[in-house]
């Protein structure tokens, strides 16, 4: 079972770390940013064997437009906890160089041995990450570059009650993805992605580390996506609601939508797809490999 917030544990406030909250959005130019507050507050949860690290309602900068800044990362056993989806606002401001990464992300797993070479080896997983209760919104146009929350190589983790939302800036600025989960036995539950190229990932498509991994391990497999909502919104691009690359992964109980007003002055249309299984590279380049996903199951969606 995906990691689930139990009563017991420590909570570790945000605010305690001075983080800085702001009350409305847009935030201003030189809005302070909260990454290394809320980064701290992480670590210390981590260092206590877990905990949750709460942020209460209001908008934080995730960055401030910087060569030196880092995106929020969740170590094993962590829960990072808003107050609401409509209350807690994670708002992107990360540098245009952190390309492929999230605004929230793991401590990403590790291949062991590392290359080079390594052909063999295995993942050092990740294991317990949750993240729930919260917004996170596109604040600039470094934002094409990123993933609202990009979790790799973790196993029996959590996004619940999340939103990933690109409206909020300009028309131009959106998530290149909005949830990228890969690895084993995860839970997305009751999520929004809106005005992102892609909703939700479960594989490691192009974001496969330097390593080579092993072929029976590199995509993602028992993932469950439920009860969760992807919406194109009017950006031009081609959208994709889920894209799927693995072993016995179940959606269900979500619906994918697209914007027909967007497609009157397209030319040629949008390419949007609700749900794209397919197989994933594997392999170092001129000599890759393609796995074909197998046993996904699709149950009571809408397209």
């Amino acid at each position: 079972t995906a990691n689930r917030v139990s009563n017991t544990q420590k909570v570790f406030n945000v605010l305690d770390y001075g983080a800085v909250r702001y009350n409305s959005f847009p935030l201003p130019a030189n809005a302070t940013d909260s990454v290394p507050q809320i980064q701290q507050a992480i670590n210390d949860a981590s260092t206590a064997g877990g905990g949750v690290v709460y942020v209460p309602a209001g908008y934080y900068s995730i960055g401030m437009n910087s060569p030196n800044d880092r995106p929020l990362v969740v170590l094993e056993k962590v829960t990072l906890a808003g107050a609401g989806m409509d209350a807690t606002v994670l708002v992107d401001n990360l540098h245009v160089t952190l390309t492929q990464r999230g605004v929230v992300e793991s401590d990403q797993a590790l291949w062991n041995p590392p290359v080079p070479p390594a052909t063999s080896g295995s993942w050092s997983v990740k294991w317990h990450i949750c993240i729930r209760d919260l917004s996170v919104y596109a604040g600039s146009i470094n934002s094409g570059d990123h993933a609202g929350v990009f979790l790799r190589g973790v196993a029996e983790s959590l996004v619940e009650n999340v939103c990933v939302d690109g409206q909020y800036s300009a028309q131009t600025y959106h998530f290149a993805r909005g949830i990228f989960l890969q690895g084993w036995v995860n839970n997305i539950n009751n999520c929004f992605v809106h005005e992102c190229i892609q909703g939700f990932n479960l594989s490691f498509m192009d974001w496969l580390p330097d390593s080579v991994p092993n072929p029976s391990t590199n995509f993602t497999n028992a993932t469950y996506l439920s009860g969760c909502h992807f919406e194109g919104g009017m950006m031009p691009d081609d959208q994709t609601g889920c894209y799927v690359a693995g072993v016995a992964n179940t959606i269900v109980g979500c619906t994918f939508e697209k914007r027909f007003e967007a497609d009157q002055n397209q030319n040629p249309p949008r390419d949007t797809v609700g749900v794209h299984i397919a197989g994933t590279m594997f392999g170092p380049p001129g000599a890759q490999g393609l796995i074909c996903s197998t046993n996904t199951t699709i149950m009571g969606i809408y397209l």
